[in-house]
């Protein structure tokens, strides 16, 4: 009977001891599949070479160029999963209109939408299709230290050292977008020549030069709350410093009489007031682009006077640099009239109405 007992003590205890560890295991792992479920949702190989990002919360919008620094794909939402929707090959021109942390929302030249990586895009242009050439075609200027040739007009890591120039090395240069030089860097056996890009910091119109260091002017300027568009009165050299220098070694370019500009900050050098401004050169001949610079401008050269009445057609195509002369009879559809006026926008105080056909 005593056995008896202590067997069924003994199988109790068991019995206790196997069901507390069951309940343990459920507590700790309430659903056996969570884990692999987990497991196989995470992309372990995300496309495009990209970390696997957090949801995306917070979006800024913005109306800007942008290029693509490698090859990438074009998606339909903003994660490395999302159906590709184009696959972008390596220094292509896209617009973006959103951005948030690892993510942009662009459209292409073709009008395809989507997301990139923002791993995979700068908004350095990298085509230099903001570059203006140098007057004469091409000058000699000399390096004023070691300084790197790059692939593109960046010193970002995209931007690949391509060789480099000691001090006094001649430089030829071919054109400018005030930060940056296209330099003929190299000319090959077969004839082809090989051009990159050099920091305008580093060059000079002199053989034994010194650097122009442009971290002295950093503090000397700020940002606008706004930026504000203003015109060019008469003709306004656009330069690389808020300097005039006797030999011209900082100009860029020179801005025809009522040429549209941008102005993004503005400062005061040595008693002068300068603004730093973004202005588009109209095409030297049909069917060439249109080229974006952007530097320094003595202020006292800018006006915010926006009535074009005075001004010529060639100086109205400087300041519109998207219309071009056209000789061409139209008529008025009967019954409708239009207002013609003196610029192509639509004002609210009706300031631009010259008449009425």
């Amino acid at each position: 009977m005593k056995k008896r007992i202590l067997a069924l003590l003994l199988a109790g205890l068991i019995t206790a001891s196997f069901a507390s560890c069951v309940a343990s295991g459920d507590q700790e792992n309430p659903d056996n599949d969570t884990e692999a479920e987990q497991t196989q949702g995470e992309s372990t190989t995300p496309d495009d070479g990209t970390e696997s990002t957090p949801d995306v919360t917070e979006w800024t919008s913005v109306d800007e160029t942008v290029f693509t620094v490698s090859q990438v794909s074009l998606r339909e939402d903003p994660d490395t999963s999302g159906d590709i929707v184009k696959a972008l090959a390596k220094e292509t021109q896209l617009h973006r209109t959103r951005v948030s942390e690892n993510w942009s929302y662009v459209e292409t030249t073709s009008g395809e939408k989507g997301y990139v990586s923002n791993r995979y895009i700068t908004s350095v242009n990298i085509l230099g299709t903001d570059f203006t050439t140098i007057a004469g075609g091409e000058k000699i200027m000399y390096a004023t230290d070691v300084v790197n040739v790059r692939l593109y007009p960046s010193a970002d890591d995209f931007s690949d050292k391509k060789g480099s120039y000691s001090k006094d090395d001649e430089v030829t240069v071919v054109a400018t977008n005030g930060k940056w030089y296209r330099v003929k860097f190299k000319t090959n056996s077969d004839g082809s020549v090989e051009y990159y890009y050099v920091n305008a910091s580093y060059l000079s119109e002199e053989k034994g030069g010194t650097s122009i260091d442009m971290s002295q002017y950093e503090s000397l300027f700020a940002p606008l709350t706004e930026e504000k568009v203003m015109y060019a009165d008469g003709k306004v050299n656009i330069r690389t410093s808020p300097v005039v220098t006797e030999d011209g070694s900082n100009l860029i370019t020179t801005l025809k009489s009522g040429a549209k500009v941008t102005v993004t900050k503005e400062g005061t050098v040595d008693g002068q007031k300068w603004y730093y401004a973004k202005a588009e050169i109209a095409p030297e001949k049909e069917g060439d682009p249109s080229k974006k610079v952007e530097g320094y401008i003595t202020a006292s050269y800018l006006t915010d006077e926006t009535s074009p009445e005075s001004m010529t057609l060639d100086e109205l195509i400087v300041r519109y640099p998207t219309f071009s002369k056209l000789t061409k009879t139209v008529y008025v559809v009967k019954d409708k009239s239009l207002k013609v006026r003196s610029t192509p926008e639509y004002l609210e105080d009706d300031s631009n109405y010259v008449d009425t056909l």
